[in-house]
């Protein structure tokens, strides 16, 4: 009688424990399904996750070979309406200081007041203006880039790649390539223009999670 009690115990402890992992799924799933939802009212925030977001450069470098450097760590809020790209916004911020080059003294000169002058200008910024839906997954992502305290407008082709739960943080992630081409002697960067060239090839990816619903986007009265 005591093994068939035991063996009763276990029974109940195990169906218990499977209510409560089926429980877990549906409350999951109930709660992704009201974060999807959410997104097709309007604008929904996302805040850029740093360690998932790579900014990468290129650079011709005296004809030998293109020189590659990254901005590491940036921050900033991207605005996105699945169902209409055009109320869409980003603003990103990046320390100079940041500037990775694989190399100390490369680092040094590239922070130096010769190029990035990261002392006296400590902050890359780029906000949208417009955003303009291409294609399924493609767009155009039009802002302003602020560089040396000089601004101009620069065009992102961009990517939607992906909009899901993520697997181990089980939040609301949205992920996004882009590419871009500018010239540094249009923000006072022209030190050494025989060795180092003037068109810059940006790639950019990025992870982001979702904050709260807005209507508002960044940078629009």
């Amino acid at each position: 009688m005591a093994v068939l009690r035991i063996s009763c115990r276990r029974a109940h402890i195990l169906r218990t424990f499977r209510h409560s992992l089926q429980m877990r799924k549906y409350l999951l799933g109930l709660s992704w399904l009201s974060l999807s939802s959410a997104g097709v009212a309007g604008p929904v925030r996302f805040a850029l996750d740093p360690v998932h977001t790579q900014i990468v450069f290129s650079i011709e470098h005296a004809g030998f070979s293109m020189s590659t450097g990254k901005l590491l760590r940036p921050t900033g809020t991207l605005l996105f309406d699945d169902k209409n790209w055009a109320a869409s916004s980003v603003q990103v911020e990046m320390a100079a200081a940041n500037i990775e080059f694989d190399d100390v003294e490369w680092n040094k000169a590239m922070r130096g007041k010769s190029y990035f002058n990261a002392d006296v200008f400590p902050a890359i910024t780029f906000v949208s203006k417009t955003c303009t839906q291409t294609g399924p997954k493609t767009g155009v992502l039009s802002g302003e880039l602020t560089l040396l305290g000089v601004s101009k407008p620069v065009d992102l082709a961009i990517t939607f790649n992906k909009r899901a739960r993520h697997p181990y943080t089980l939040k609301d992630t949205i992920g996004f390539s882009a590419t871009a081409q500018l010239h540094r002697s249009e923000f006072g960067m022209t030190a050494t223009p025989k060795t180092v060239g003037d068109e810059v090839n940006v790639r950019i990816s990025f992870e982001a999670v979702r904050q709260t619903a807005i209507t508002k986007p960044i940078g629009r009265k």
